[in-house]
């Protein structure tokens, strides 16, 4: 009978299930059935409770007293309902009956009625009697729920339900405040920083974070300042007790409130008495103390007036003296190694005494080799990879982690089997310091540092030990160490800092173009594909951000060198590449930026057709155009060889053949009746520059096809003198490919025939083919014969009155 009921109640229509599942007369397996069925039909989208007497029957139905599986599927249930109907269901329900399903399902109530609370707009209902008290028996459930391990409560994933719920709840200044004032969820929350379990630890600076933003939002709000009352006195609460728990607890707690806000963890920190409280736990307490103490120090560092009261003579020698004691353990060594590393460039008497001993970086160094996951806090080795970053800013150290194999195979493989996003950071940025090249002075900067010497004034020496080729030698040994493979494992789940960090590695390791072949072997140019996708989202169309420049320019430097059809499998990559490659040349204000995504556009444009017409769509060719104006002579150069590439793609070539041509607007020195674009390769056709002279004169080659370009470029009152200048002078007689680009552009021409090829005699360029007949060169020869012949065919008499009236056939037979 009862299966029969149950088989029953998920065939009936969503009103009958709703009477069913709030029937407490009924059967508990029928009304668990239904429950069920009204569940599958919302989730299916069967139907949708859209009034709110739905959302009351099934939050009345929330017997505290029903066991959690039909507790939960109706829980389930309001979710799939909509928000305004449950929020309303809620703030009208018996309190003490959601008191009590809050208690007996935290896991699925805080989730549920911080879902709700959420939801519910701040501005209207903040000072709702209703939603406050809701929000009170929430925070009441949340304190019960997050009863440390030691106290008695051991679910962590209750734990962490409770702490997610929080940072659901936190939509407002109000419920904010109401949360943190509540007589024991603060403490409890702050404990969660000294929590056995990894992921409640690490969830303390973020439940904070959620807590404190709204709060400090509301500048004119007296709530920041009773919060941050609030928190200095839990953590002195701490501080003071008899226990050494709740001290490590107290200092935890601060370094989470250093993470969340600095500037809240600041003011506790340097309120009177405070700091002397800090220096007699570093003095007196036990070494667990006294790690927790100086790593809070070392977290307090990130902010200035802190890190300045902790360089001082008083709270450093105490640091210094803890690190060099024989008596301190390795791990309050590296604590204490590792707030050093944060000070010692405030103060230049303490930089000199900490560094003279070498023992430093080479401890961090210890440390990571000896770690292992199940030996050792992942806290602890996130302090020596943070340390070790620090201190890469060195040669001395930059030496000492290139030349150790060991340290760096250790590294990357805990980029391989480590899923904290700051070890990933701090190794990326450790690797990111060993590789990047000294920035190059500018004259005006050589200059300025040669008067200062001059003058007697102090200048930094520069590091030899960060020459050019100490750097190419480091960047040597971590690429064919292998540092690409692990960096590749690392993108797909990158954040966006992280993200822009390997963007910088990758472009130090692509400077030396022996590597790029290794890097695009290793899987570089799909790592950086992956990374540019990444930082999409943090760029607007016309502003990508510094990271994804970087990134594009790392890809830039690869796609110069290296075969398009090698490094850009599969074919749709090099398509993929190309607008990021744009952004070099529309985006960037570096010149250097420029000139590199020009010479890969360039390379990438003599790939295949799909590629030229990618680069026309994304606005590429105008952009090229407008780098023809830079007053960097390479940068110009680079957007005239481009171009000259770009010609074999036809709608390009038809822009320029046509009169009206390219729109990109050039000065009025030439007034004939070519294009814009094509008057721009004639005008560079006669510019200092050879290798620029080489790139126009081919695109006028390549142009002079078109028997309208021929016509276009006589009627331009350069167009000649151009040729002219191609076919006459003597560096041009040592470069043959601008003589032979010349040849071309008068065959074609004198194949049009008519008074175009008259323009050619009266400018005296049958005189100078007929020089250039007898050149060594095969093609130039060639070339010129034909332009002589296909004159004589137009009736311009091409041979002289010595030769008797034959043929130039004739002659050249």
């Amino acid at each position: 009978m009862a299966a029969a009921r149950d088989r029953a109640a998920t065939q009936n229509a969503p009103p009958a299930l709703l009477a069913q599942v709030s029937d407490e007369t009924a059967p508990l397996s029928a009304r668990r059935a239904a429950a069920t069925s009204l569940l599958a039909q919302l989730s299916a989208s069967a139907f949708s409770l859209s009034d709110a007497d739905g959302a009351r029957l099934l939050v009345a139905a929330l017997d505290p007293a029903s066991p959690p599986d039909l507790v939960a599927p109706l829980v389930q249930a309001l979710n799939c309902t909509p928000t305004a109907h449950v929020a309303s269901a809620v703030l009208d329900a018996d309190k003490s009956k959601l008191a009590a399903l809050l208690h007996r399902v935290p896991a699925l109530g805080l989730a549920f009625v911080a879902s709700v609370i959420g939801a519910e707009n701040p501005t209207e209902n903040a000072d709702s009697a209703a939603l406050l008290s809701v929000v009170d028996l929430f925070a009441d459930a949340a304190s019960d729920a997050l009863i440390p391990s030691d106290e008695g409560f051991t679910d962590v994933d209750v734990r962490l339900a409770a702490t997610n719920a929080i940072i659901t709840a936190c939509v407002s200044h109000q419920i904010a405040f109401k949360l943190v004032s509540h007589p024991s969820l603060l403490a409890r929350i702050l404990q969660t920083a000294a929590d056995s379990f990894p992921q409640l630890r690490s969830s303390c600076p973020i439940v904070l974070s959620r807590i404190i933003q709204p709060i400090i939002s509301q500048k004119n709000q007296p709530h920041a300042k009773q919060t941050k009352k609030l928190l200095g006195d839990q953590i002195m609460a701490f501080l003071e007790s008899t226990t050494s728990a709740h001290k490590t607890t107290g200092l935890l707690a601060l370094s989470a409130i250093f993470a969340a806000s600095v500037d809240y963890a600041a003011g506790i920190l340097l309120a009177d008495g405070v700091m002397q409280e800090i220096m007699d736990l570093i003095e007196f307490e036990k070494e667990p103390v006294q790690i927790a103490t100086i790593s809070m120090l070392g977290a307090a560092c990130a902010d200035q007036a802190c890190r300045k009261v902790i360089a001082s003579p008083e709270c450093s020698s105490q640091i210094v003296k803890i690190y060099k004691s024989a008596k301190s353990s390795d791990a309050l060594k590296n604590a204490a190694a590792a707030t050093l590393v944060k000070i010692v460039f405030v103060d230049k008497e303490l930089e000199k005494s900490v560094f003279a001993d070498a023992s430093l970086a080479e401890g961090f160094v210890k440390s990571i080799k000896a770690w292992s996951r199940d030996t050792a806090d992942i806290a602890g080795f996130e302090n020596c990879i943070e340390s070790l970053a620090y201190l890469s800013i060195r040669g001395s150290v930059k030496q000492i982690i290139a030349n150790d194999s060991a340290l760096l195979q250790k590294l990357f493989s805990t980029l391989k089997s480590n899923d904290s996003k700051a070890v990933h950071y701090g190794i990326v940025t450790i690797f990111t310091n060993v590789t990047g090249l000294r920035r190059r002075l500018t004259e005006e900067e050589e200059q300025l540092v040669k008067l200062r010497e001059v003058s007697g004034e102090s200048v930094t020496k520069l590091d030899p030990l960060d020459d050019d080729t100490r750097v190419e030698a480091r960047v040597t040994k971590l690429v064919v160490a292998g540092v690409v493979t692990p960096l590749c494992g690392i993108c797909v789940s990158a954040t966006s800092s992280l993200a822009a960090a390997i963007s910088q590695l990758f472009l130090n390791l692509c400077t030396d173009k022996r590597h790029r072949g290794r890097i695009v072997q290793d899987g570089g140019v799909k790592a950086l594909a992956t990374i540019l996708q990444k930082l999409t989202d943090n760029s607007t169309p016309t502003s990508p951000s510094l990271a994804y420049l970087t990134a594009a320019q790392a890809i830039a430097k690869i796609a110069i060198t290296t075969d398009p059809a090698i490094a850009f499998k599969p074919a749709s990559r090099a398509l993929d590449i190309v607008r990021p490659l744009i952004f070099l040349l529309s985006a960037s204000d570096s010149t250097l930026q420029q000139f590199e995504g020009l010479m890969a556009l360039t390379n990438l444009a003599s790939y295949d057709d799909d590629v030229r017409t990618r680069i026309v769509t994304a606005k590429g060719v105008k952009a090229m155009e407008f780098l023809q104006f830079s007053e960097n002579v390479m940068v110009r150069r680079a957007a005239t060889e481009a171009l000259c590439n770009m010609m074999c793609e036809p709608s390009v070539f038809n822009d320029y053949v046509s009169p009206a041509g390219s729109t990109t607007p050039i000065s009025n020195n030439s007034n004939g009746g070519a294009g814009q674009g094509l008057r721009m390769m004639i005008m560079l056709c006669d510019v200092d520059d050879y290798e620029t002279r080489r790139a126009a004169s081919g695109a006028l080659a390549i142009l002079s096809a078109s028997p309208d370009a021929c016509r276009l470029i006589v009627a331009d009152s350069r167009g000649l003198d151009t040729i002219v200048g191609l076919l006459f002078g003597e560096e041009e007689n040592a470069n043959p490919e601008l003589l032979h680009r010349g040849v071309e552009i008068c065959k074609n021409i004198a194949a049009v025939g008519g008074s175009i090829s008259q323009r050619l005699e009266g400018a005296g360029i049958v005189k100078l083919l007929r020089g250039l007949v007898l050149n060594p060169v095969q093609e130039i020869s060639y070339g010129a014969v034909e332009a002589l012949r296909n004159l004589q065919n137009a009736g311009v008499s091409v041979l002289s009155k010595k030769t008797g009236g034959l043929t130039i056939t004739e002659i050249i037979d």
